[in-house]
């Protein structure tokens, strides 16, 4: 397999105290897509994590699929939302 191009995402990345946990996660995540694999953020409530992810991936212009975890989502559920998910719409 040849080299992945990654860009340049410096852009995405304000070094301030502020912004520090999301630098840490956008790297994090081109690491993972470095290595063709997803990402997946845990952490509290309210500390950007969808938000972090949701922009990384339109600054990469792929497609991010979000879904909040509950006791209720079990492994048929995430089937279904994986199966419709490699369909192809015309």
């Amino acid at each position: 397999m040849g080299a992945t191009h990654i860009p340049h995402i410096a852009h995405l990345c304000n070094l301030s105290p502020d912004n520090q946990r999301r630098c840490r996660c956008y790297r994090t995540l081109m690491g993972a897509i470095h290595l063709n694999m997803g990402g997946a953020p845990e952490g509290p409530a309210g500390t950007g994590k969808t938000e972090t992810t949701k922009d990384l991936a339109k600054a990469l212009a792929r497609q991010c699929v979000v879904f909040n975890c509950s006791d209720t989502l079990d492994y048929l559920t995430m089937a279904k939302v994986r199966k419709r998910g490699t369909q192809r719409h015309p």
